[in-house]
């Protein structure tokens, strides 16, 4: 079996990243000096990229100043044809030659290394080689609907397309501003996993997408009054049968009867009403043995109801998905042509440039264009790969290891991962490729040399313990084929000799209040009070949670209790909506009339509004002047806000206003920003 091909199945802790530099150093010390140029390491962020680089010339330091003490030197030497003082010299000379030659040191992201690919191809592509590469995205989608819309001539289809979207959302009781579901239908046409289903739908021309409209349209009002009949008959014949008496649990199927003939439809209230039909409690039970043949009528009528309904929702979602396609074909048109003539690309367009003109192209015609030929490729994180990543890198990869060329020898192609990790999943990560080349699925002639990594050497071992009892139980339970498949390898060895611990603690929750959230907020003060008594440091202490917003809030309830916190939401004060709404208060001393900054003032304020709509609200006010827009909706002063000086000014609208309860550990970042 060749070893030219690996990859290790790596769990949590089990040493992947050492792994993975013992078989990049296994790589240098066997090749030439400059050897480091042929390999390519690939990772899926900078903190990663750069911890394996730092790591690697560790190693190769320590090798060349105490070999003895490398641990990785130790496992490889019986693999390498070199003395310990061959071994000191040569890393020496290779660690001297990275740092001489850093950017022949490809250990990079795969963004970083698909960016190096379209520079090289920019001139096949038509794209400028000066474009400027856009990675924030959300700021990019807003400008660009913005301009998206403002072309729109109100005489073209497109215009209709887009007043009859707005009318929608009104039929279906939502405001009629679209701006928010352009921004999500964006962010559908920028996802890579969609990339395959908005590449393939074709946009309808404006006769066919009519017509279209106009026979689904028809198929709906033709169900809805088919729908109202049949529930109008129903509900006849129970008042006939029963007149003044209530044998209706809950008045269940009366409610039901009167939401069809409204039009007031609800999916909860189907699958209520069957789970009765199904259950036998259409009827209250002293009333079933006498109405038996009603009982089965109704039922009857009942289950085609549902099926009518059915159709409906499906209809009524083919309409939805229509006008939404044919808007994400417009908005996708207008964002190439906007990148083109703006000189700017986006960085989730790489991965589909790529696939699409230069996958399929030979490996050395690549190679030339990138000036640099890779014989040796690791991939960490393999689990995270999207299948357009993955199918890009193929090519380089099979070449490196199938296509050995006259007078060199094969490359190796060395994989890391894990199913069970993938986090990536939300920008097209597709865990079910790793899970096919361990099961020895490939796309190359070699087969894999597959190792499971087994031992976890950075967690005590009853959280080992519980992590192997918890997979056991998932896997046990859950039958399906992806979840056995990705769980098949979970077991691991506990090498740390503490025990460690593992508590779970359940609390009340209750969506009317924010009772939950005091809850939580007291009980992690209280686990970390008792673990100071312990003398534990606060250093030692992480906290993790599910968002930003719970971030803020138990930093700010731990602050209020004297518990020092260092988040990495307080260094990103950016982030909260709060400061940027303090920021643009500041900017307005100086350019009081700036339209720009009352619109996003309002836009700010307008969340707080619950008798008008955002745009309705932004309408009224935009040409208020600001004297008036602090006084009517921040209750201030703006004299005496503009004569205060930065660090005053953030402290009066804070302590008189209600924003910034829940937000105060950006504001105090804020403010310590202002004082330095």
């Amino acid at each position: 079996m060749s070893s030219s091909f690996k990859i290790i199945n790596a769990s949590a802790g089990s040493g992947k990243t050492f792994s993975l530099v013992q078989n990049i150093l296994k790589e240098l010390f066997n090749g030439g000096d400059d050897s480091y140029k042929k390999i390519l390491a690939l990772t899926f962020t900078n903190n990663a990229a750069n911890e394996m680089k730092k790591r690697i010339l560790d190693e190769l330091m320590l090798i060349s100043e105490d070999i003895t003490s490398s641990k990785i030197f130790s496992l490889l030497k019986k693999d390498l044809n070199i003395s310990s003082s061959e071994a000191r010299v040569k890393a020496k000379r290779i660690a001297d030659k990275i740092l001489h030659n850093f950017s022949f040191f490809q250990v990079s992201t795969i963004d970083k290394f698909n960016h190096k690919i379209i520079r090289a191809f920019s001139q096949d592509l038509s794209l400028s080689g000066d474009f400027d590469l856009i990675i924030d995205q959300d700021e990019f989608k807003e400008q660009l609907i913005n301009e998206f819309l403002d072309q729109v001539d109100e005489t073209t289809f497109l215009s209709q397309v887009l007043t009859n979207f707005s009318l929608e959302k009104i039929e279906d009781n939502n405001s009629w501003d679209i701006n928010y579901d352009l921004l999500d239908l964006m962010k559908i046409m920028l996802s890579e996993s969609n990339i395959e289903i908005t590449s393939e739908a074709e946009k309808l021309e404006s006769k066919s997408f009519l017509e279209f409209k106009k026979y689904i349209t028809k198929k709906i009002s033709d169900l809805r009054k088919s729908l109202i009949d049949k529930a109008k008959e129903l509900s006849d014949l129970s008042d006939k049968t029963f007149r003044d008496l209530k044998p209706f649990p809950y008045d269940a199927l009366p409610k039901f009867l009167n939401n069809i003939i409204n039009n007031e439809i609800d999916k909860k209230n189907v699958e209520a009403i069957l789970k009765r039909v199904e259950n036998n409690t259409l009827l209250k039970k002293e009333f079933i043995d006498q109405n038996t043949d009603f009982l089965e009528e109704s039922n009857s009528v009942v289950l085609k109801l549902i099926s009518k309904i059915n159709k409906l929702f499906v209809y009524d979602s083919i309409r939805k998905n229509n006008t939404q396609n044919h808007i994400i074909q417009e908005i996708k048109t207008f964002s190439t042509k906007f990148q083109r003539d703006n000189n700017i690309l986006l960085i989730s367009e790489f991965n589909s440039l790529i696939s699409e003109n230069i996958a399929d192209q030979p490996a050395p015609y690549i190679y030339e264009k990138l000036g640099t030929r890779f014989k040796n490729y690791f991939i960490d994180e393999f689990q995270d790969t999207s299948k357009l990543q993955w199918k890009n890198v193929i090519p380089l990869t099979s070449h490196a290891i199938e296509g050995m060329e006259e007078n060199d020898s094969s490359g190796s192609l060395f994989l890391v991962g894990d199913p069970k990790q993938s986090l990536y999943r939300w920008r097209g990560a597709d865990p079910e490729i790793f899970k096919k080349i361990i099961n020895k699925k490939t796309p190359f002639y070699i087969e894999p040399n597959i190792e499971t990594l087994e031992d976890n050497f950075r967690s005590c071992e009853e959280i080992v313990k519980f992590n192997n009892s918890f997979f056991s139980f998932i896997k046990k339970n859950i039958q399906l084929k992806e979840a056995q498949e990705t769980f098949s390898s979970f077991v691991q060895n506990q090498i740390k000799s503490s025990p460690g611990l593992v508590s779970i603690s359940f609390l009340e929750y209750s969506p009317k209040d924010n009772h939950y959230e005091t809850s939580t907020c007291e009980h992690v003060l209280q686990i970390i009070l008792k673990k100071k008594k312990e003398k534990v440091n606060l250093s030692d202490i992480a906290i993790l949670l599910r968002s930003n917003d719970e971030c803020g809030l138990i930093s700010t309830f731990l602050l209020e209790n004297n518990i020092n916190v260092t988040s990495e939401e307080m260094l990103s004060i950016e982030s909260s909506e709060e400061v940027v709404f303090l920021i643009n208060l500041l900017k307005l001393k100086k350019n009081f009339d700036s339209k720009r900054l009352k619109l996003e003032l309002l836009k700010f304020l307008s969340s707080f509004e619950k008798q008008l709509s955002t745009h309705d609200y932004i309408e009224i006010n935009l040409e208020q002047h600001i004297d008036l827009i602090f006084k009517n909706h921040l209750k201030l002063s703006f004299s005496k806000f503009k004569k205060l000086d930065l660090y005053d000014s953030v402290e009066y609208v804070v302590n008189n206003t209600k924003f910034f309860k829940n937000k105060l550990v950006y504001i105090q970042a804020l403010l310590d920003l202002i004082l330095d």
